[in-house]
């Protein structure tokens, strides 16, 4: 969707004279691109059961008090 809508955004402003708009639109698009891949990559770990779990170790991070942890899973509290 985001990929149609920018290139209409951007073709629009392009052809009523606003190229900064138009670069700013096609600027959008590229980083709405990887966005979808960054949300289907998370999707898909979600639905394989891998989001909070990991088949090697790796370094677990708290978003709220910073604490790390080494593991296949973060720690439970």
């Amino acid at each position: 969707v985001h990929d149609e809508m920018y290139a209409v955004f951007a073709k629009v402003a392009e052809e009523e004279g606003f190229a900064r708009a138009a670069d700013t639109f096609h600027a959008i698009n590229v980083a709405e691109a990887h966005h979808e891949v960054m949300v289907r990559a998370l999707a898909d770990e979600l639905a394989s059961g891998h989001l909070l779990r990991r088949q090697e170790e790796v370094m677990w991070r708290c978003l709220n008090c910073g604490y790390l942890h080494r593991g296949t899973t973060p720690p439970d509290k």
